[in-house]
């Protein structure tokens, strides 16, 4: 089956990119049970494996994903600069689901997007300045860092006095605080795939455009590693399948902003 933007996405998440012969052998493999394996597996693995095979093999049998050939891949969907490449692996998410990125970038790259989209609501909305309040990372508070100047992160280089406006690049490194100039357009309503899980996004934007609320509070989180981790990379790459450089984990974030707004001229 021919894989498409028409496709439903929870059939296409992630796809196989290659070559015909490399397709082919893709399509007619057999994942079987003791190719895929990790090397190790603890002893609570094993009992599972054992007394629930069903249940258990979730955990360590990695399921054949659709495949594309490469010249498909270009025409029908985005990728970023110099992808796709041949007998690599590549995932979308919902809020962007044409667009795949290689499996080794991931989560930085996703998260990265939904830090551009929150500042593209924000922007949409007529917000004067975006000040982070709380900050976490894997569970630790890292707030005082952030809110230090200059003080290098993940996520780039941190400067509490940062004048920037919002941008749709998704590739860029993208800094926290930001501030914007007064709106030249009136505000209207932000759309985004984001918007659709995100409760205090879709709240701010409520009470912005129906009581023209002139601060509140939001929240940026990406929490959910949606099963790309690093056993799936280990299992791919030890069957020969790239997955585009060396796997980069999930990094749990948990982000609060206090936003202000300009005023809703007449």
């Amino acid at each position: 089956m021919k894989i498409t933007k028409d496709t439903p996405v929870h059939q296409r998440r992630q796809i196989y990119v290659g070559s015909q012969v490399e397709v082919d052998i893709m399509n007619t493999r057999e994942f079987h049970f003791s190719k895929i394996l990790l090397d190790t597996i603890t002893y609570t693995g094993l009992f599972k494996m054992l007394t629930n095979p069903k249940k258990a093999s979730y955990n360590y049998i990695v399921k054949k994903p659709q495949s594309c050939l490469i010249d498909d891949a270009v025409n029908e969907f985005t990728f970023p600069p110099y992808h796709p490449v041949s007998n690599t692996i590549y995932s979308c998410s919902d809020s962007d689901p044409n667009l795949y990125i290689p499996l080794a970038e991931f989560h930085e790259y996703v998260f990265q997007s939904k830090l551009s989209s929150f500042k593209e609501l924000c922007s949409t909305l007529g917000a004067k300045n975006c000040i982070i309040t709380y900050a976490e990372e894997d569970g630790i508070d890292i707030t005082a860092k952030v809110k230090a100047e200059n003080i290098p992160t993940e996520a780039g280089v941190i400067d509490g006095d940062i004048n920037g406006s919002s941008s749709t690049k998704k590739d860029a490194i993208l800094k926290f605080n930001c501030s914007f100039a007064k709106p030249k357009a009136p505000i209207k309503e932000y759309k985004s795939n984001w918007m659709k899980s995100e409760s205090s996004w879709i709240t701010l934007q409520k009470i912005r455009l129906e009581g023209g609320c002139k601060k509140d509070k939001a929240e940026v989180s990406y929490t959910d590693d949606m099963n790309i981790n690093v056993d799936l990379a280990l299992k791919l790459e030890k069957m020969g399948v790239g997955i585009g450089g060396t796997f980069k984990k999930i990094k749990t974030r948990k982000l609060t902003y206090e936003i202000e707004f300009w005023p809703i001229e007449d």
